[in-house]
């Protein structure tokens, strides 16, 4: 018997031996394999992928987990205008310049006038009828204008005691007595100018509407004396109404402006003496601050 127990005890630690042997060989199956772990990944059939482990399969693409520059950040475009636009808005605009004669950039051109025309006798030296109110020909910009009140054939009402004359030159926008409305990107005028007048006449850049709107009390704005030629800012926030007229905004004023004056006046309607003012323009130009004025 100690035989036969021999025997089968030598069997059954053969038999352990192979089973041991084979384990240590044993093929993990396919679909519990770790993708991505050490050694060749394998096909659906369980041989070897040649193509190793594929990265869609185990990683999202950076497009699905990070947004793209364009989904996160607006372009510039949409934040930012474009310089064109930019500067097509805010840049100064020349109106007028010696160079240009009697013409504006705008279509439009200059013009005198005088309160001849209600029985007055003031004049100035730029005429129409004379140089066709081309710049070129006067003496570097110079205009003269002589204030001098009439008492004989005063049409209006209350002038018994003379009136407040008056005389100015200016210019349409349009070639035409349309309305040029003055983009709200621009918040003033910048004119290149020098002025000599006398104590008792004042001078005033007036903004002229289509159809009269204000009755004649357009909006208007001083322009003080200078000795030397130089730009000065007039900025549309200080034109004013004297108030005697038909009340309005300087906003409507700039939608319906025809043009720009400039007038010299007598401050006193019983002044009997002729009085004179000098204005030496150089260029008249649109801007939207200050420093475009310099």
């Amino acid at each position: 018997m100690s035989g036969v127990r021999v025997i089968l005890l030598a069997s059954l630690l053969l038999v352990i031996a192979l089973i041991f042997s084979c384990g240590e060989y044993a093929e993990i199956p396919y679909e519990n394999r770790i993708v991505g772990e050490d050694g060749p990944a394998y096909s659906s059939s369980g041989e070897p992928d040649p193509a190793g482990p594929s990265s869609q399969s185990t990683t999202p693409s950076s497009q699905s987990v990070t947004p793209s520059s364009q989904s996160t950040t607006p372009s510039s475009q949409s934040v930012i205008p474009s310089s064109s636009s930019a500067a097509t808005a805010n840049a100064p605009q020349l109106i007028w310049d010696l160079s240009m004669g009697g013409a504006v950039s705008t279509g439009g051109g200059w013009f005198s006038y005088t309160d001849q025309s209600e029985s007055g006798k003031s004049t100035t030296d730029y005429s129409c009828e004379e140089n066709g109110c081309d710049w070129v020909d006067k003496e570097n910009g110079k205009v003269i204008f002589n204030l001098s009140p009439s008492y004989k054939n005063c049409i209006f009402d209350d002038c018994s005691n003379g009136y407040f004359a008056y005389a100015g030159v200016g210019f349409n926008w349009n070639g035409n007595e349309t309305a040029f409305p003055i983009p709200t990107s621009y918040t003033g005028i910048c004119v290149d100018y020098s002025l000599s007048i006398a104590t008792d006449v004042t001078f005033a850049m007036k903004i002229i509407t289509v159809g009269n709107l204000y009755n004649y009390d357009d909006f208007e704005i001083n322009m003080p004396a200078r000795s030397s030629s130089g730009k000065a800012l007039f900025n549309f926030s200080g034109f004013k109404q004297a108030g005697w007229g038909i009340k309005g905004n300087v906003i409507e004023a700039k939608e319906n402006a025809m043009g720009i004056n400039f007038q010299g006046t007598l401050k006193s309607r019983n002044s009997s003496a002729n009085r004179t003012a000098t204005l030496i323009f150089k260029s008249v130009n649109l801007v939207s601050n200050a420093s475009q004025c310099n």
